[in-house]
């Protein structure tokens, strides 16, 4: 364990806690007195939020961490939400995306052979990863849909 003299310069307080954190060598580190008590990779809002959620749960107002952190009261508010209903190993998952919005190339030859063989735009959505719109928007546009089962364009 590391314990610090003083706190760093650069440490803000959480409200009239007895906890703090600062930014040092791309880490940021939670102080509970003078003891670093948690750290994590400055650029990871997930375990950010799990710090704030834990925070909150264990009687820190939440107006403090709000300020302290900069976060909305709706962010620490899904946040403490996230860890009751889903625990903390729920903050380290990747984030699922909405799929890809653009389709070109070899997504649009597959796209294009998958809706010639009679299959429907949503299942070519599943099935490409693809949301339902991207699809769809390819077919409005001409992008895909415009081919024959044998991959020709019809003339």
């Amino acid at each position: 364990m590391i314990t610090l003299p003083l706190l760093p310069a650069e440490a803000v307080q959480i409200g009239s806690s007895c906890f703090s954190f600062a930014a040092l060598d791309g880490k940021i580190y939670y102080f509970s007195n003078l003891d670093v008590c948690d750290f994590h990779d400055e650029r990871d809002r997930g375990a950010m939020l799990l710090r704030a959620a834990k925070f909150a749960e264990s009687g820190v107002r939440r107006k403090d961490l709000q300020e302290a952190l900069g976060i909305s009261r709706s962010t620490l508010k899904r946040a403490v939400n996230k860890l009751r209903s889903k625990g903390e190993a729920s903050f380290h998952e990747p984030r699922r995306g909405r799929g890809a919005s653009v389709m070109v190339g070899e997504t649009a030859e597959k796209a294009n052979r998958l809706l010639a063989s009679g299959m429907s735009g949503a299942a070519v959505a599943r099935e490409l990863g693809l949301s339902k719109a991207t699809v769809n928007y390819g077919r409005r546009k001409g992008i895909i849909g415009n081919e024959s089962p044998d991959g020709r364009s019809p003339e």
